[in-house]
Order: C-alpha cells, then structure tokens, then sequence
C-alpha cells in the first residue's frame, strides 16, 4: 500500500531551464521568458507553497525538458499520520534560541507582502504589514516592532525615506532594518547602509536565510 499521496500539475507554458529547478522555490525567484510580462507574479507562490508541504511532511519537486516545452511539479504528502515537530521545538532541540519576533513588512506589492508575512507567521514571528511608507511609519510608532523588513520601491515615501524616519526617532535605535529588494548593485548596498540597514537582500531571498535572520536579530542594547 502506498505511504504517500503524490499529485502531479503539468502544464505547456514557457518550461524551465535546468538552472532554475531548485532556485524556483526561492523567495521571490521568477523564471524570464522570451518577452517581458507585464502582469508577471511577486515569485512568493512557489516558495509558500514548499514552506507549507514541510510543516506537512512532505515535499515538491519541479521538472521540465527545457525552456518552451513546459512544467511538471510533484507534490507528496504521507498519507499516514507523522509526528511532525513544530520549528520551535525543532530548533531547540538543536540548541538554537528560537523567539518570536515582532516584524513589520512594508510593500506596496499586496500579494508579495502578505505571502511573505504567512511565511514568517509560520515561523512563529508575529508580524504586520504595511503597503506604504507613511503607513509603516506609523505602525512602527504603534507595534514598536523588532524588525522592519522594507522594499526600496515602494512610490511616495520609498524605503531609503522610511528607513531614514525610523533611524531619528528613539524608537529606531534598536530595530534591525532589512532592505529587500530587486536593486543589488554595489551603490545600491551602499545607499541602504547610508539610509540605516542593517542588511540588503537582492531578490530572490531564500526564505530560511530571512528566517534564520529573524532569529538572530533582536534589540540592540
């Protein structure tokens, strides 16, 4: 009798190229065509639904013959029940300190910014999202987080400007800043370091590098 239900989603579109088989199930990894898509996704789809098949116990895989000749993905859940630990007990079984964090996620991208606070809820962090800067800046004064997780881009108030606010206000002396954005050119970091980041992620971001960020991120004395 079989132990594990596999389900197979096949389609015709673009294909992917055998570089790109593992990386897409990174954070906000998107596979270029031949053309440029205007209504392209944030590239969080994939890499939430690998994060909630683990918590399952089980996995996905993707297969493709190559670019232009489409997409195979495996899904496999056990069928019988498991013992799955939760992370926290997981990574305290391993010696490490697993807390939560309070984050705050700002992306003026509503799918990106909400799949990316389900994955950290996931992780035990509690997080809130905002879709502006002069809504983030006024979160942060409200839910003081630890953490402020900022995409550069955002129209009006960008990152730099949220990140500058944050740094002059005496709450913003202990949060950890995290810039994560499309812009990874050397000027870029350093136009982040000068506007207060703590960090500078160029998308894709692999989820477990954030989370494991998060863990060791916290109030600075």
């Amino acid at each position: 009798m079989a132990d594990a239900l596999t389900i197979s989603v096949t389609d015709t579109g673009i294909g992917l190229p055998e570089g790109s088989l593992v990386s897409v199930f990174a954070m906000f990894s998107q596979v270029k065509s031949g053309h440029d898509r205007s209504e392209s996704g944030p590239g969080i789809g994939l890499a939430l639904a690998k994060g909630l098949l683990e918590l399952h116990g089980g996995k996905i895989q993707a297969k493709s013959e190559g670019v232009g000749r489409g997409s195979e993905f495996l899904v496999r859940l056990p069928l019988h029940t498991i013992d799955i630990p939760r992370r926290k007990e997981a990574s305290l079984a391993q010696g490490e300190n697993q807390v939560m964090r309070r984050v705050l996620i700002a992306d003026d991208n509503e799918d990106a910014a909400e799949s990316l606070a389900t994955l950290l809820r996931l992780d035990g962090h509690d997080v809130k999202v905002a879709h502006d800067g002069a809504e983030a800046l006024a979160y942060f004064e409200e839910g003081q987080p630890e953490v402020a997780i900022l995409d550069i881009g955002m129209p009006g108030l960008d990152g730099y400007g949220v990140a500058r606010r944050i740094r002059q206000g005496s709450l913003g002396r202990a949060v950890t800043l995290i810039a994560v954005t499309g812009w990874g050119q050397d000027n870029d970091k350093a136009k982040a370091r000068a506007a207060g980041f703590n960090h500078h992620f160029t998308k894709p971001v692999e989820p477990e590098r954030l989370c494991e960020l998060l863990r060791a991120a916290g109030p600075k004395e």
